[in-house]
């Protein structure tokens, strides 16, 4: 698994944001990614191996994806200018307001494909595996013994 999942939970003001990812390599990359651009200003907290988090605001963290995908649709340009003057001139000449409107459009996305989990610190949260030193309930159950069932009161 080489892609990143992105999960949140809701803390009313506050978000937590968790990242999972089985490459260490591109965790730590999508942590920068939302240092670099403002989401948050903390050290990302490590449940696990596969999973960091942070703490943000929602409006805070659209506006650093939004800002993530204009600098990558800018770094894919400045490639394309490189590579081919006519074609860069040709797909960016003209484009009002820049990039910009697409790079919100990419955000949107993003921010709406995050998934809910209602309490991501549970060791119930599909993401977080089982950690030694962690317990579990299991299943409770309530069920009448087969020995009592035929006892009469």
């Amino acid at each position: 698994m080489n892609e990143t999942k992105l999960i949140y939970q809701n803390c009313g003001t506050n978000w937590y944001i968790g990242i999972h990812c089985e490459n260490e390599e591109l965790l730590e990359q999508t942590y920068n990614s939302f240092w670099n651009h403002g989401a948050t200003n903390m050290e990302p907290k490590k449940l696990t191996d596969t999973l960091w988090y942070f703490v943000t605001q929602p409006a805070r963290l659209l506006k650093a994806m939004t800002n993530a995908a204009l600098f990558k649709m800018l770094n894919v340009a400045d490639e394309l200018q490189k590579h081919d003057p006519e074609a860069w001139a040709h797909c960016c000449k003209g484009l009002k307001d820049g990039f910009m409107p697409q790079a919100r459009i990419n955000a949107q996305e993003r921010f709406d494909a995050m998934e809910s989990q209602a309490n991501m610190f549970s060791v119930r949260c599909p993401w977080l595996r089982p950690i030694s030193g962690h317990y579990s309930l299991g299943v409770i159950r309530a069920e009448k013994p087969d020995s009592y069932s035929n006892c009469k009161d």
